[in-house]
């Protein structure tokens, strides 16, 4: 399933349309637009679906460190669909010190609760960065 915004084109399998609700529904540019991101490295923690990082990569950020540990593949997929070359999609979530964590996902958006979803995240302090974008479901 294919979705286009304003942003650019996103994709889903069609068991997981829910997941496009907020790129229907929210005003990225106007969340995120005010960032001065032009020539820095930026870390997007949460990068759900891509949409944050494609944005990002459209205001000029050197390159984009895009965390996310649900919907990983989905995240690339988008970039690529996006042609987004100055991002890497990293398969984790971003924490005081690296663990595993079980989670259990409500809902799109509706944070995240102790389940049986194991994510694996890195440390902070690992992320050397000029700006960071962060919604990671009320983790932060």
């Amino acid at each position: 399933m294919f979705f286009r915004n304003k942003l650019g084109i996103f994709a889903v399998l069609y068991k997981d349309i829910q997941l496009l609700r907020p790129l229907a529904e929210e005003d990225f540019e106007m969340m995120y637009g005010y960032l001065d991101v032009k020539g820095r490295t930026v870390a997007d923690i949460g990068a759900y679906l891509g949409e944050t990082t494609v944005l990002i990569a459209r205001m000029g950020a050197r390159h984009i460190h895009a965390c996310e540990p649900v919907y990983y593949r989905l995240l690339k997929h988008n970039l690529l669909l996006n042609n987004v070359t100055n991002a890497t999609a990293h398969p984790y979530g971003v924490s005081i010190e690296g663990d595993v964590y079980g989670v259990n996902l409500d809902g799109t958006a509706s944070g995240v609760r102790i389940g049986d979803i194991k994510i694996r995240t890195k440390p902070i302090d690992d992320a050397i960065v000029d700006v960071v974008k962060m919604d990671c479901e009320g983790c932060e």
